[in-house]
């Protein structure tokens, strides 16, 4: 050996050093293995072991709990914890509690022999047997709605599939719906249990409403016109995240509502109102921000008939159209008044009729002479929609704070991102309470403040004096210009941290043009005013909002004047700077669509509150 190693070349030396070294290298990290995995496993197995163990001896001690010829008996981990039948199981190396939910069933065969089966979960150690129940399809929805005073119709299973036994017959689905009581307004439960021959149980559970036809609860609540008249009617109806007032039943049964706020502002500058700028904008904006609207609303009659004035409207349906949108016509408006000034309507919108060169509009009184709307005025909308004659309310009494719920949409949950609610729903950020606008291309939420902007501590109203600024152009990054005032100055007002930068379109608001042919530039900001034909941009019903004059970001043709709405009757004017100069701000951004709810339900009263 000594005249070997002699002899040995150098490299051949090193190559034995090297396969030492590897040789080590692959034992210490065998024993590290070991070590970190199978040394584990090991455990696992024994705790499996001690698991099936104390069943056993449980059933020895105890066996009038056997089960019967061929039926089978599950005892859980936690069962045997609660009996002090076993110590404690951890997963392994970690002071952390295998899942209680372990199982260890006992099967009695037809020979009268006990089949044990364990399944022991640690972690991501678990034993390797079926543990996965059959999924159960149902027939329709998980979700069944049935008029109180009917007979509730089982609609059954549709099919019953197990990862490991394939096909089974729906007929081994055992359907419990002894809860549903047809005879009393609620939501109850139908459970539907199913097992595999492993005894794997599904139970899925429809949820049945049984609830009140809303024609039926429309008539009862109106008298022989099936009109809502006076001041205080119970009719407001919460649709697809927005506050509804409803009008009337028609003779089909169908009902109309109108929106309880203005939505936007539009210009009225129709010879005839099909697909003039107001049509346009309700068909092509405001109907497609409505949650799955052709489910539930259907096509309606509309009177677009030019008028002699607003107490002479008997041409009033002398041109119609048929549309799922529209505007109110003056004979509905009319007929809600109970007494000279009493009507479910107190502010200003535009009617659908033409009155000579102007637009009607709704007034005060039932007996206004008013000539309408001119041109260059733009008008607040308030939408009107038809409901089906077969929809049920779940919720509500029809009240401002507790209105009429249907089945259209569900509230938003804690942890839902605001990017997955519905346009119009409510949120609160950085202590402002916002509407949902609208989600862009990068999932990020266009929010429009709900109520004039304040800051603390006094809750002080924020309002521009216009004629401080020598620019009436949004430009940001001209210390001269509102853009410039609302994105530095009073950013110190709200939490940045969400807000993302965004490029916006300023339009040039020109008479004769619609609102999709305006010329538009683009700005850059975090925030910014809306504009005119912005989704829920128009001052409101609110009284806060009723009390002062909002900026708009609309550009007028002349530089010298700006757009406003007047906060008391809600019409949108074109004014000079100096004319009337103190504006209360409304406010667009756009947030994170990662903003996640913490609590509330997206109503005025109960906004999400985000984080």
């Amino acid at each position: 050996m000594k005249v070997y190693l002699k002899n040995m070349k150098k490299k051949d030396f090193l190559k034995i050093i090297i396969l030492v070294g590897v040789g080590f290298l692959l034992l210490f990290g065998g024993i590290l293995s070991w070590n970190l995995y199978f040394s584990k496993y090991q455990i696992f197995h024994q705790q499996e072991k001690a698991f099936l163990e104390a069943v056993t001896r449980f059933y020895s001690l105890n066996p009038q709990y056997l089960p019967k010829l061929k039926e089978t008996r599950e005892m859980t981990l936690q069962d045997l914890y609660d009996g002090n039948h076993i110590t404690d199981l951890y997963i392994p190396k970690t002071k952390k509690l295998c899942d209680s939910n372990s199982w260890v069933r006992v099967y009695q065969n037809e020979d009268g022999e006990y089949e044990y089966t364990t399944y022991l979960k640690c972690g991501k150690f678990e034993s390797k047997v079926d543990h996965t129940g059959p999924e159960i399809t149902l027939n329709g929805s998980i979700q069944s709605i049935v008029p109180i005073g009917t007979t509730y119709q089982e609609l059954g299973v549709k099919s019953v599939v197990d990862q490991e036994d394939g096909k089974i017959d729906s007929e081994k689905v055992i359907i419990d719906s002894s809860k549903v009581d047809t005879s009393k307004v609620g939501s109850y439960p139908v459970t539907y249990t199913v097992y595999d021959q492993m005894y794997n149980k599904t139970v899925v559970t429809r949820n049945v409403i049984v609830a009140y036809n809303l024609t039926e609860i429309v008539r009862n609540a109106t008298d022989d016109t099936n009109y809502y008249k006076g001041g205080s009617a119970n009719n407001f109806l919460l649709f697809s995240g927005m506050l509804w007032r409803i009008v009337k039943v028609n003779e089909d049964g169908s009902i109309k509502m109108i929106s309880e706020e203005a939505i936007t502002n539009l210009r009225a500058d129709y010879d005839h109102y099909q697909n003039s700028n107001v049509d346009e904008w309700l068909q092509n904006v405001f109907y497609p921000a409505l949650h799955n609207p052709d489910n539930y609303l259907i096509n309606s009659t509309y009177c677009v008939g030019n008028i002699q004035s607003m107490t002479d409207y008997g041409d009033e349906c002398s041109e119609t159209i048929t549309s799922k949108i529209g505007l109110l016509n003056i004979s509905d408006y009319v007929n809600t008044f109970q007494g000279e000034d009493s009507s479910i309507f107190a502010t200003s919108f535009l009617l659908s009729h033409k009155i000579g060169n102007n637009y009607a509009d709704a007034g005060i009184g039932a007996d206004t002479t008013g000539s309408g709307v001119p041109t260059g005025i733009l008008a607040p909308i308030r939408p009107v929609i038809t409901l089906r004659s077969d929809l049920y309310l779940l919720t509500g009494d029809g009240s401002l704070n507790n209105p009429y719920k249907l089945d259209d949409y569900q509230y938003g949950n804690a942890n839902d991102t605001i990017n997955t609610r519905l346009i119009g729903e409510y949120l609160t950020y950085s202590g402002l309470t916002f509407r949902i606008i609208g989600v862009d291309s990068n999932q990020n939420v266009k929010v429009i403040m709900a109520y004039p902007w304040t800051v603390q501590p006094n809750n002080q109203l924020v309002q521009v004096d216009v004629s401080q600024f020598e620019n009436t152009k949004f430009k940001v990054s001209d210390s001269q210009s509102i853009a410039y005032f609302l994105n530095h100055d009073y950013l110190d007002y709200i939490n940045t941290n969400a807000i993302v930068d965004t490029e916006y379109e300023i339009p040039t608001n020109t008479i004769g043009k619609k609102y999709y042919e305006y010329e538009t530039e683009k700005v850059t900001a975090k925030i910014l005013l809306p504009v005119s034909y912005e989704l829920f941009s128009a001052s409101g019903n609110q009284s806060i909002n009723r009390t002062s004059s909002f900026l708009y970001l609309d550009q007028s043709s002349n530089e010298e004047l700006l757009y406003m709405v007047n906060g008391v009757n809600g019409k949108m004017f074109e004014l000079n700077k100096n004319e009337f100069n103190l504006y209360s701000i409304r406010a667009v951004l756009t947030l994170k669509g990662t903003l996640k709810i913490t609590s509330g339900n997206g109503t005025v009263n109960k906004p999400y509150l985000v984080k």
